[in-house]
């Protein structure tokens, strides 16, 4: 009878031994339910419940990491979106000193037609004045 028990928690506990390497490898599948209420099942029991804490953790990070993934999308996204706002402003801002440049020779243009305008009204005046000293 001793022998018999004895074989009996041997097989157990290399059960739950190839159950524990199993896990190391990563191996959470396997369905471990602790039967019966001595030690040997209350160590399965609780081997059980760790799996089973592991696989909700496994699945929790995969979660969270998915969250992550789409909150980096998202950024890279709305960097994208900023870095072409970015050449937009800066594409603008490029034709809007163009454009200052250009008003401002035509500026210099109008200045000098204003001035040589002046010149021949100041010339006819001369002119007229030479016509009414006659």
């Amino acid at each position: 009878m001793g022998v018999m028990f004895t074989g009996l928690v041997i097989k157990r506990i290399r059960y739950a031994f190839e159950l524990l390497k199993g896990i190391v490898k990563g191996d959470l599948t396997r369905d471990i339910v602790g039967a019966d209420n001595d030690e040997t099942g209350q160590m399965m029991s609780l081997l059980g419940e760790t799996q089973r804490s592991i696989s909700a953790l496994i699945a929790t990070v995969d979660g969270k990491a998915l969250s992550i993934r789409e909150v980096g999308a998202e950024l890279s996204a709305m960097m994208s979106q900023s870095a072409a706002s970015a050449r937009q402003i800066s594409v603008n801002t490029h034709d809007m000193k163009d454009k200052t440049l250009t008003q401002a020779t035509e500026v210099n243009q109008t200045n000098a037609v204003m001035g040589q305008i002046v010149q021949n009204i100041q010339s006819i005046n001369q002119r007229i004045a030479v016509q009414l000293n006659r």
